[in-house]
């Protein structure tokens, strides 16, 4: 199954009011991904799983996600199913040998995380097993400093998720947590990138064009277009 997973980083510090600021974070991934199919967004332990309909073609749900304040990064890859007391790695193995097979590399390494500490085997347990079967499969070598590719592998309660793309999100805060603002604009680069700012703060923003130049009466115009002519 095909889905991205969300990650962000400044909602999880905001205590009793994270799960009101989770539920805005998921409206407006909602909101961007509504017109293309995409019906499932669960919110998990510290990230959010989107699910992706077949057929949606990557570079649309990228270029979503990249617009939607309140994201830190996220990835897109495939889930598989795992079990906690006798996790067996054939099937990730295997989806982690079909997500790299596109990618044209030399080197790589392998970056896990578990969500659930139950899990028996070890964040640096599943690097190694994984590792070693991609090097078996592919024939191309682990570099831990500065891998042509990342394969990066999280382990959540029920299912595992592997991807070879991390994405980077504008960050902040969902837009709509703080508030209207009126966002005064007057051509320049100073009155946009404020706005911005507001926005990446939670602010829903309403523009308004201004302009500082004069009024000049109709009388006025006539009186300089005379002495133009003179």
């Amino acid at each position: 199954m095909r889905c991205a997973i969300v990650h962000y980083h400044e909602l999880a510090l905001k205590g009793r009011n994270r799960e009101y600021f989770e539920h805005c974070l998921i409206r407006n991934i909602r909101t961007a991904l509504k017109d293309v199919a995409v019906r499932q967004v669960e919110n998990l332990h510290s990230r959010i799983r989107i699910r992706l309909p077949l057929g949606l073609p990557p570079e649309v749900v990228r270029d979503r996600l990249k617009r939607v304040c309140g994201i830190a990064n996220f990835s897109l890859g495939r889930v598989i199913p795992l079990q906690l007391s006798d996790p067996n790695l054939d099937s990730l193995t295997a989806a982690v040998i079909e997500e790299i097979a596109p990618h044209s590399f030399s080197t790589f390494r392998v970056t896990a995380r578990r969500a659930d500490k139950r899990l028996t085997l070890t964040s640096m347990d599943i690097e190694r097993t994984l590792g070693a079967a991609v090097c078996n499969r592919t024939g191309k070598e682990v570099s831990l400093k500065n891998p042509d590719v990342t394969i990066y592998v999280e382990l959540l309660s029920k299912e595992a998720f592997c991807s070879v793309e991390k994405i980077e999100g504008p960050g902040g805060m969902p837009v709509g947590v703080s508030g209207k603002v009126a966002c005064l604009t007057s051509g320049g680069i100073d009155s946009p990138v404020a706005a911005y700012r507001m926005v990446k703060r939670g602010c829903v923003a309403s523009f308004i064009h201004f302009s500082g130049r004069p009024l000049v009466s109709r009388a006025s115009e006539e009186k300089v277009r005379d002495l133009v002519q003179l």
